[in-house]
């Protein structure tokens, strides 16, 4: 007992920043998921707006996608505490505006602050974290923001169908993700330093400016063009399934939405678990491998679910899929974040979070259509239109897998600095003055 308690004591002195973090990042992913999966959908019906329930999604992704870079740059320049207290506050008062707002076209314009909150949400979480500790524990770091990220959405439902239920309204669950928005914004004003430990110490400097945060998002796209395209490729498989996975796991596999849920729920927990420990595998054999190895066992899983219509190996093959994600995608983030200075990382991280963004637009506008309308003809066996969907994605992770061969290596050279993202504004200064 004496050496259990030792050890716990050694942990929290090493990771308490990390420890911290995470505090903050579940309760702002539990106002998430309450808000995105469980309010959203039951109040869009009874307002009569089912029709629109896809455009209503759209334009989240849309401003999420849109806000992940600027909000990763608006960290590196004033820090990540002043980020998360405001996108916190904002988030409080866009969930409790879905209260008080009855036109539609005014919902577009609530539900685009949503997708800027998230997006802001995304970025500086992630680089919080991984901020926290040394290079050789960034996985881990990674593996805890996906932690934090299935707590929300495995949890945020269930709260936001209780109170919705023991209040007999559907606009409570609103109140409560604005309540932990708010939450998330006042322990972020006293969990979270201003600056992380690896970032550099005191104020910005005098020279820089808002122009910064748009310096920002540009040197982010040109610094990882090849991690912001496998990203794409990526996601659009990942962005296909969403949409579907729950009306196929009802028509295909016969599952009731309480077995479905409860599904959900275990799966998204153990892989909470799961995704701890995978950054003792990067440790074993380096971050690259671990992502190689994540994205082809997903791949392979995925085909297997288009081809072999057998229930309960549908469901085996649907958890192998996830544990495939859960080891490569904290290794991926955390090599991408190894590659930039913390004055930097923000603006980095954002792109490649804006790059995941297009890549699940574009796979939610293609899953839809597919499941519905849409057969194929794989080596002389007919598919039906509900397993389309996964044979394209299982084509799309292939290609990704074989982008992360070329791409991920574990002794990438490169390393993004603050002085880079000055030079490349001084050059762009010079050519506009050559050009005027």
């Amino acid at each position: 007992m004496h050496k259990l308690r030792a050890w716990i004591i050694e942990q929290r002195a090493n990771y308490h920043e990390l420890i911290n973090m995470s505090i903050v990042a579940v309760v702002a992913h539990l106002a998430y998921g309450t808000l995105n999966l469980s309010a959203i959908p039951p109040y869009v019906v009874m307002r009569g707006w089912q029709p629109y329930i896809g455009d209503i999604y759209a334009t989240f992704l849309v401003a999420e996608t849109l806000m992940r870079s600027p909000m990763g740059s608006l960290g590196d320049w004033i820090g990540r505490r002043p980020v998360y207290v405001t996108i916190g506050i904002i988030g409080a008062a866009s969930a409790f505006a879905w209260t008080i707002v009855h036109a539609l076209w005014m919902i577009f314009a609530v539900r685009a602050v949503d997708g800027a909150v998230s997006g802001g949400l995304w970025t500086t979480t992630i680089v919080a974290m991984g901020g926290t500790v040394k290079k050789e524990s960034r996985t881990m770091a990674m593996g805890t923001f996906i932690v934090t990220l299935l707590t929300g959405i495995a949890l945020g439902p269930i709260i936001g169908g209780f109170v919705n239920e023991a209040t007999d309204s559907k606009i409570t669950s609103f109140y409560a993700a604005s309540a932990m928005f708010l939450l998330a914004a006042l322990l972020a004003m006293r969990l979270i330093p201003v600056r992380m430990t690896d970032q550099k110490e005191g104020p910005p400097k005098e020279k820089q400016n808002i122009k910064r945060i748009f310096s920002g998002v540009v040197f982010g796209m040109k610094s990882i063009p090849d991690y912001i395209a496998m990203a794409i490729v990526i996601y659009i498989p990942i962005g296909m399934v969403i949409p579907i996975a729950k009306l196929f796991s009802m028509q295909e596999l016969h599952m009731t939405e309480v077995e479905y849920g409860l599904m959900f729920l275990a799966g998204g927990l153990l892989l909470a678990v799961v995704s701890i420990g995978s950054g003792r595998l990067t440790k074993i054999w380096g971050k690259a491998k671990s992502v190689h190895l994540g994205f082809i066992l997903a791949a392979g899983m995925m085909y297997t679910i288009a081809l072999i219509h057998i229930y309960w190996l549908t469901v085996v093959f649907a958890g192998i899929i996830a544990l495939g994600f859960v080891i490569a995608l904290p290794a991926w983030l955390a090599r991408v974040s190894d590659l930039a200075a913390p004055e930097v990382r923000g603006s980095v991280m954002g792109a490649l979070g804006a790059g995941q963004g297009v890549g699940l637009i574009a796979g939610v506008l293609f899953g839809g259509y597919m499941y519905n309308s849409v057969s194929f003809n794989f080596f002389g066996e007919k598919l039906q239109p509900h397993y389309t969907p996964f044979l394209i994605s299982a084509f799309g992770l292939t290609i990704g897998a074989v982008l992360s061969l070329l791409f991920v290596k574990e002794n990438d050279p490169r390393q993004f600095t603050e002085t880079d993202l000055e030079h490349m504004e001084n050059s762009s200064k010079t050519d506009q003055q050559n050009h005027s």
